[in-house]
């Protein structure tokens, strides 16, 4: 008797594990690689509280949804999905840091398991598994899903639309189309750019008698791709409409497209990098430079005030004038991008990823970079390879060579870096486990020109993908370490963050920001000779830098060096008139030299800024009154 339950037992388990319960012990396996990474990052790293650019005005959006707090924002220049799933995290739970984060891991985890089931439907659960069990262990995927950014929303959508669709190719049905479109389009709203993919499903459709070798009618094929459409259509239809009553414009979903057009084609684009056609120095509760620009110089060259939509347009004509006028430079920058996305090393276009392993034991062993670029360096050979051998498959896999083929295009049209290439990972993944189980199966039969020649294959290919192109170092390096140092002092750990900037100066001297951060690290921890020595570095080299005057006046504050002070702040006042904090400390400084007319100005100064202040309100009033009562 007691064998018979152990035997029923035994089999049930072995049942559970590799019929039903594989995708959960994928999913358990995975998400404790992302919890482990998780602690590690909050424990040790100082950007577990400290957010910057993208991932800073992200939050903030957030925040202003959730909770109605006001921010300085373009209403319609981002895709607004990701702010809509911080806002719900932070409206259930607070602006937690740590949840957000822990909900984005469970998200990446789940990535796994979409992984598995695609590469069970497409090929064999051997396949699957090692697919999946790779992505569990995938660095860049941990990395992504701890940063306050779109991305593993994205990645997660993206494997959902494929495996819908997958599904509604195999058994058409007007609800798994209408479905389809519906995902596809929450992905469209998260980043526009997977709209490119839409006209290939659309021939798919089309094309189904010769993928499936079955009859369905025209007809019936045209429901399907209107089903699709219908799908897209009613979830952009809201942004759209929102976006006219923000902004009385057409946009569709964001207007940001054509500035990052212009910065990936332009005369000193690099195809990886990032950086606006100009700077512009901003301050505040939330304002994006990028957009800053785009409107700046739109406006300044049009001589007009224009709309998000016309903005955007006018950023895209100077992309295509660049590229009529030196079409061979143009070619050849496609080019570069084209290496950049598919070469070993994880490209980031602010700062060098590899910089945040020092802070997790877990990130350190996944993602690397010595002599190979692990792991994309080696993943990448393997599942070029797995494409070209699983070729008599090719009907089947027609939605995945799209998938890859037009979302690489949608990233090198503009410009290049890791995370916008993170969305075709997971089935170069799956392709890289077919390249592995063939290994397995040709070994098994004692087949060794066919796992040669693959073999051979891989290892050529990953020469040329290991070779390092990108260039990140100095300049990557450089930046990584400003992030670092800023992110130190606001921790108030001001001696590393004085490590950090010290270590920028090694790889970029000319990066004006590590003197600056110096000078504000230095002035915090009351050393203000070094401090003014950095700040009159910055203000030397850009005397037009309005922060920097207005922090060397907060540091002659804290001297008791009122009249130097109040100059600097006029200073900065000069250079950007609605610099409300720099009005605001003159008024201030200038109540304390008892010059009363003064302060009353810079008051009023304060108030045509922000209306809404209540503290230069009062102090408005009070010597409103105190002029009046005098002048009587």
């Amino acid at each position: 008797m007691g064998k018979r339950i152990f035997k029923f037992h035994k089999r049930f388990l072995r049942t559970f594990i590799f019929k039903s319960g594989l995708p959960i012990l994928i999913f358990i396996i995975s998400f404790s690689v992302r919890l482990m990474y998780l602690i590690e990052l909050h424990n040790k790293s100082p950007f577990s509280s400290y957010l910057y650019l993208d991932a800073l005005r992200y939050n903030n959006w957030a925040q202003s949804i959730a909770f109605g707090v006001k921010q300085i924002m373009e209403p319609v220049f981002r895709a607004p999905l990701y702010p809509l799933f911080l806002a719900a995290i932070y409206k259930i739970f607070g602006p937690n840091l740590f949840v957000a984060r822990f909900v984005q891991m469970v998200i990446s985890a789940l990535i796994c398991v979409l992984i598995y089931y695609i590469a069970l439907k497409i090929f064999s659960k051997r396949i699957a598994i090692i697919s999946s069990f790779i992505a569990a262990f995938y660095g860049p995927f941990l990395f992504w899903a701890g940063e306050i950014l779109i991305v593993t929303i994205i990645v997660f959508l993206d494997l959902l639309i494929l495996l819908i669709l997958l599904n509604a190719i195999d058994k058409p049905k007007k609800v798994l189309w209408l479905l389809g479109g519906v995902v596809l389009g929450l992905s469209s709203i998260a980043r526009p750019n997977v709209l490119i993919f839409v006209p290939w499903v659309m021939a798919l459709i089309f094309l189904m008698n010769k993928i499936k070798k079955t009859k369905i009618i025209m007809k019936l094929r045209f429901v399907y791709m209107l089903c699709f459409s219908t799908g897209i259509f009613i979830v952009i239809l809201p942004v759209t409409l929102r976006n006219y009553v923000a902004a009385k414009d057409f946009v569709i979903i964001s207007s940001q497209g054509g500035i990052n057009f212009y910065i990936g084609n332009n005369p000193n684009a690099d195809g990886k990098t990032a950086q606006p056609p100009e700077m512009v120095e901003s301050h505040g509760e939330f304002l994006d430079n990028v957009w800053l620009v785009s409107v700046k110089i739109a406006e300044e060259t049009t001589h007009r005030s224009l709309k998000p939509s016309q903005i955007s347009r006018f950023w895209y004509e100077e992309g295509v004038k660049f590229i009529i006028k030196n079409p061979l430079g143009w070619f050849k920058l496609m080019c570069k991008k084209f290496a950049y996305f598919w070469t070993g090393v994880e490209i980031t276009n602010n700062e060098d990823v590899y910089y945040f392993t020092r802070f997790s034991r877990t990130l350190r062993l996944s993602m690397w970079k010595k002599v190979l670029a692990f792991p994309f360096g080696i993943i990448c050979p393997i599942a070029l390879v797995g494409i070209i051998i699983s070729g008599k498959c090719w009907r089947r896999l027609l939605l995945f060579y799209g998938f890859v083929f037009f979302y690489m295009i949608s990233v090198i049209l503009f410009f290049v870096c890791a995370r916008y290439r993170l969305p075709v990972i997971p089935i170069l993944l799956i392709f890289a486990g077919y390249t592995l189980d063939f290994w397995i199966k040709k070994l098994k039969s004692f087949e060794y020109k066919p796992f040669l020649y693959s073999f051979v294959s891989v290892l050529l290919i990953g020469i040329l993908v290991n070779i390092d192109i990108s260039g990140e170092t100095n300049i990557s390096h450089a930046k990584a370490h400003l992030y670092g140092g800023n992110a130190y002092e606001k921790l108030g750990n001001y001696e590393l963050a004085i490590e950090e900037y010290h270590k920028v100066i090694e790889f970029k001297p000319e990066l004006i920001q590590a003197y600056h951060g110096l000078g504000t690290a230095y002035a915090k921890m009351c050393e203000y000779d070094k401090a003014e020595v950095m700040l009159k570095t910055v203000i030397r080299v850009n005397p037009y830098n309005a922060r920097a005057h207005f922090n060397l006046g907060t540091m002659y504050i804290a001297q008791n060096r009122y009249t130097e002070a109040v100059d600097e702040y006029e200073a900065a006042i000069e250079i950007d008139p609605n610099y409300e904090l720099a009005a605001y400390w003159a008024a201030v400084i200038y109540e304390e030299l008892s010059m009363w007319d003064e302060a009353l100005k810079k008051w009023e100064r304060v108030l045509q800024i922000n209306p809404y202040n209540e503290k230069a309100k009062k102090r408005y009033k009070m010597l409103d009154r105190r002029q009046t009562t005098e002048n009587r």
